[in-house]
């Protein structure tokens, strides 16, 4: 089969910058017909930024300048080209944003109008239409401009296709280009997904067309190159699982097993998300597109063109199968999907053998985008609606002499930026603690009586979120002092009148006359760790419960990069190598360096919550401890092994005459720690008091497993668990 020969009187290069120039005049025209605030500068595209900031700024990654080390964000390109970019000229967040976006829809048009280069004119021609028809994809459009890693993901991607088809039309393949490949696959720690099978398609064709073996070599070196970068990730954190991982839940092993095993209920939901996704991605396009191929006189070159971008095309669209809803916006993570879903169509029309119908269905192109275009709408969420509470953060801290205060607070992105507190992060992508136990008793005693941040600031979602885990616990009001607070109510917690503001921790304050208060105004005259092992020693003679000298280790934590800088992190490790609440200690002074430091933590606290009362108890035959804590049911087991959460657990209400129950996966609602399992199930106290049975089942043969009789077990608020 011939090959078409490119002949143009111009080189391809200008042809292509001329389509850099559509794309970009067309995509900003589109911008300017939308409210900057709806897609610029998301909240959380500058974690990922906080990150790198962090790693040049004090020499681990992390989003607090006192620690802990973790993998936060989902965008290891990104990450590293701000870090880069940061380290030689100290760029802002706002101009790396604004740069990425130009850059990214320059080299975005620049690459389509390569794709098909050998027709020049209809080249540009289909880059303008191009451009067009993307601009009608809200979604697309939005956050590929937000700041976050879309528009990296979106060239890297079309270039990896491009240089796949290059490849075929030079009958040569170029190993050095395999690092464009390594770092598609990670602008989102996902990539692999999407680049592998286009990569495997590839070496397939090489194989069967230029009947040699390279397509698999090269497919080979990829791999070995993204798994270096794997192994650097699990010497580096520790873990693959980053922490965007666990806030989510994402449980692709789950996901798969749900897959093998046809079940119907995660098939239904799943094909939900992907029908969104394919109906915001331009998939109404491949009813032009699918006829079309059909009447197209393909050559080897175009047609494996074709091939890679509905293969991108399908990998996008099944994303639920494997990663679930994507946090903030369900189409947030696919947005590459209509620019392939263009790409191939223009390879169809290109290659049309009826002119007429070519011409008929690029016509249709616009009419049926802009038939199901979605409005442009709010994409969660901008620095600018932050920046105020951060201001309001700094004034507080300065009004009450605190440096370096610990903030809980949800909104990671803008609060972390300048450095400027340690953060407990209520969205749970910057907290490890956070991320693993979610919810429950166990966290409330974290964040109560040991992490005790110096302010809590919270607002409707978060509020709703953590009602039942932190702001009904009494210690809430107890240990911390509004200083701006109101009333709302919001989504499934309409019924709750939620807590809006900011607080301020009670013994911190100016003023006030407490060890821990006198210790802080101690360090900041003098910082020695001579002081804060005498506070130590003081306050482990005089108290008995481990929570009570914890304020010794906050104070440590709070000034750690001074002690880093005066070469005391060894002598700091010494000062509490007795405590009382050693693995807690430990875990704030070592976390910056071991970023598994968390686990002997929680592992310690888990273990202190099982032993804490051993009255409120039932043990099942299966070895399960349930029992009732707060707004929760606990169920708990210490030697627990993977074959003990295989199947799902089962609750059984009965309100009089009707039964109702509910179904879930273990680690949906709790996590393990060592060799103990334990969950944390919100009911609130209406359910709580209607409980008929608690168990485990398998759901396909509708038999029970275990179960515990709950009717005949008394209804306890007090502390839970044990043996």
């Amino acid at each position: 089969m011939q090959q078409a020969v490119l002949k143009t009187t111009h080189p391809n290069w200008l042809y292509a910058l001329a389509g850099g120039v559509i794309f970009s005049v067309i995509f900003y025209i589109a911008y300017g017909l939308i409210p900057s605030d709806f897609y610029h500068h998301r909240d959380d595209g500058l974690i990922t930024l906080s990150h790198a900031k962090n790693w040049i700024d004090f020499g681990f990654i992390g989003i607090n300048p006192s620690g802990e080390r973790l993998e936060g964000y989902s965008a290891p390109v990104q990450f590293f080209l701000f870090a880069l970019t940061y380290l030689l000229g100290g760029i802002s967040y706002a101009s790396f944003m604004d740069w990425q976006t130009l850059l990214g829809t320059f080299l975005l048009g620049y690459i389509f109008v390569l794709y098909f280069v050998r027709q020049p004119y209809f080249a540009l021609g289909a880059a303008a239409l191009g451009a067009i028809a993307l601009t009608l994809c809200t979604s697309f459009l939005e956050w590929h401009a937000s700041g976050m890693e879309n528009a990296i993901t979106h060239v890297l991607f079309a270039g990896s296709v491009y240089l796949l088809y290059r490849f075929a039309l030079n009958h040569k393949i170029q190993l050095a280009w395999v690092l464009i490949f390594v770092l598609a696959s990670l602008s989102r720690l996902d990539g692999i997904y999407h680049i592998f099978p286009i990569l495997l398609c590839f070496a397939f064709y090489w194989y069967f067309v230029e009947k040699k073996w390279q397509g698999f070599y090269f497919l080979s070196c990829f791999v070995l190159l993204w798994l270096a970068y794997q192994g650097w990730r699990y010497y580096y954190f520790g873990s693959l699982a980053s922490n965007t991982l666990l806030a989510q839940q994402l449980n692709v092993g789950g996901r798969l097993e749900a897959i093998f095993t046809l079940q119907r209920w995660y098939f239904l939901d799943t094909l939900q998300l992907s029908k969104v996704i394919w109906t915001n991605h331009a998939g109404i396009l491949l009813w032009l597109i699918v006829p079309l191929a059909f009447v197209a006189r393909w050559q080897r070159t175009t047609a494996l063109l074709f091939a890679l971008c509905i293969c991108l095309v399908l990998t996008a669209g099944f994303n639920p199968f494997l990663f679930g809803e994507t946090r903030l916006d369900p189409t947030r993570s696919t947005t590459q999907m209509p620019l392939f879903v263009l790409v191939a169509f223009f390879c169809v029309v290109q290659n049309c053998s009826k002119r007429w119908l070519a011409i008929s269905a690029t016509i249709l192109v616009l009419p049926l985008l802009i038939w199901i275009r979605t409005a442009p709408y709010y994409i969660c969420c901008g620095v600018i609606s932050f920046s105020p509470i951060g201001d309001e953060a700094r004034d507080i801290a300065q009004q009450q002499g605190l440096d370096r205060p610990s903030f809980a607070n949800p909104d990671l992105g803008i609060m972390s930026w300048n450095k400027e507190f340690n953060l407990l992060d209520l969205g749970m992508l910057g907290s490890s603690m956070f991320a693993k136990v979610r919810q429950g008793p166990i966290l409330a005693d974290y964040f109560f009586d040991f992490a005790a941040p110096d302010l809590i600031e919270t607002h409707e979602t978060w509020s709703c979120n953590y009602w039942h885990t932190l702001f009904s616990d009494p210690r809430f009001e107890q240990h911390y002092r509004p200083i701006r607070q109101s009333v709302v109510r919001y989504g499934s917690c309409q019924d709750t009148p939620l807590p809006k503001g900011i607080w301020v921790r009670r013994d911190i304050e100016q003023g006030a006359d407490t060890a821990e208060r006198h210790l802080i105004d101690d360090l900041k005259k003098n910082l020695t760790t001579e002081r804060l092992a005498q506070e130590l020693a003081h306050c482990q003679q005089t108290h008995s419960q481990a929570a009570d000298c914890t304020y010794v280790a906050r104070a440590a934590y709070r000034y750690l990069p001074e002690f880093k800088n005066q070469g005391k992190t060894q002598d700091l490790v010494n000062v509490f190598d007795q405590s009382q609440s050693r693995p807690f200690d430990q875990f704030l002074i070592t976390g910056y360096a071991n970023a598994q430091a968390y686990q002997a933590a929680l592992d310690w606290f888990v273990q202190r919550y099982l032993k804490a009362d051993p009255s409120k108890l039932t043990i099942s035959s299966n070895g399960f401890e349930i029992g009732i804590d707060r707004h929760f049911l606990m169920i708990a087991k210490s030697d627990c092994k993977k074959s003990d959460l295989k199947q799902p657990f089962l609750i059984r209400y009965k309100e009089g005459s009707v039964k109702a129950q509910e179904s879930f996966d273990f680690l949906q609602k709790g996590f393990e720690i060592g060799s103990t399992c334990i969950a944390s199930i919100p009911l609130g106290s209406e359910k709580m008091q209607s409980i008929e049975l608690v168990g485990q089942w398998v759901p396909k043969e509708r038999r029970i497993l275990w179960q515990v009789d709950f009717e005949s077990q008394p209804r306890s608020s007090s502390k839970l668990l044990n043996r």
